[in-house]
């Protein structure tokens, strides 16, 4: 059985110990979300929320599950700063 951690509190919600290496930044930042079919093509997973951001890797949300290991892109339109 595998732990599910809540991104929002840091900590597994199910049994078992946080096992990230890294310190995660915690954001909500919206994108879309696609999967390789294995020909170098894309097909469309929907939305999906990054949820935490780390040198190890993105936490993020998304409707359907995919399974362990699957590959995936995501899009992502970030907010535009002006000038400072």
């Amino acid at each position: 059985r595998m732990a599910h951690v809540d991104p929002f509190k840091g900590e597994a919600a199910v049994g078992g110990a946080e096992r990230r290496v890294f310190e995660r930044r915690m954001l909500r930042l919206a994108a879309e979300v696609f999967q390789f079919d294995g020909s170098d093509r894309l097909d469309a997973g929907g939305a999906a929320t990054i949820v935490d951001v780390s040198r190890g890797g993105l936490g993020i949300i998304t409707r359907r599950p995919f399974p362990s290991g699957t590959l995936v892109a995501l899009r992502v339109a970030l907010p535009v700063q002006g000038p400072k």
